[in-house]
C-alpha cells in the first residue's frame, strides 16, 4: 500500500510539473536577440600585476622588457567596436620616455571580447638594483564599468654582475 501511495504521489508531482511548464516567445527572443548598444560592459586588464626583472645582452647592456598587454570584455562580445583608451597613472614610477607602448588605445572589434598591443620598457633608463612600477589605467567611454581598470607591472632592475678584480 506504501509503494502505491508513493507511485501515485510521483504520477501527481509529475504531471503537476509537465503541466505548470509555460513557454513564452516574446521573453526567448529579448535573451538572444541583438545586445543593446547603451547597455553597461565591463573591461579589464588581462594578467593586470606583473613581476618582471630584467636580463643582459651578451655585450652586457640591459635588455629591454617586452610584453603584450591585453585587455577583455567581460560576458558578451559587444555588437559594435569598443575602444579603450590606455593612460599612465600619475603613481607610475616610469615615465613616458621609459617605455614605448604600441597604441595609447586598443579597439575590440564588434563581435570579439579582446585585444592587445605592445609594451617595451627600457631597461637601461631604469634604476640600478631598484623596483620601478609602470602603472596604466584603462577608459572604455560611458557604458563602462571597470573591473580590472588598472595594470600595475612591477620591474626591477638587477644589476650588473661585475666580478672583483683578483678574485675568480
Amino acid at each position: 500500500m506504501k509503494n502505491k501511495l508513493k507511485y501515485i504521489a510521483f504520477l501527481l508531482l509529475a504531471s503537476f510539473v509537465v503541466v505548470s511548464c509555460d513557454y513564452d516567445e516574446n521573453n526567448y527572443e529579448s535573451l538572444i536577440g541583438e545586445p543593446n548598444a547603451n547597455a553597461t560592459f565591463y573591461v579589464q586588464f588581462n594578467d593586470a600585476a606583473q613581476l618582471f626583472e630584467t636580463s643582459f645582452t651578451p655585450d652586457g647592456s640591459a635588455a629591454d622588457v617586452e610584453t603584450t598587454v591585453a585587455v577583455k570584455l567581460l560576458g558578451l562580445p559587444q555588437s559594435g567596436d569598443v575602444t579603450v583608451s590606455l593612460s599612465l597613472d600619475a603613481s607610475s614610477d616610469i615615465s613616458s620616455e621609459m617605455f614605448e607602448m604600441g597604441a595609447t588605445s586598443i579597439v575590440i572589434p564588434a563581435g570579439q571580447t579582446s585585444a592587445s598591443t605592445t609594451l617595451t620598457i627600457y631597461s637601461d633608463m631604469l634604476p640600478e638594483d631598484e623596483t620601478s612600477s609602470f602603472i596604466l589605467n584603462l577608459d572604455a567611454g560611458e557604458n563602462t564599468a571597470t573591473a580590472g581598470g588598472v595594470l600595475t607591472y612591477n620591474v626591477f632592475r638587477t644589476p650588473p654582475c661585475i666580478p672583483i678584480p683578483g678574485e675568480y
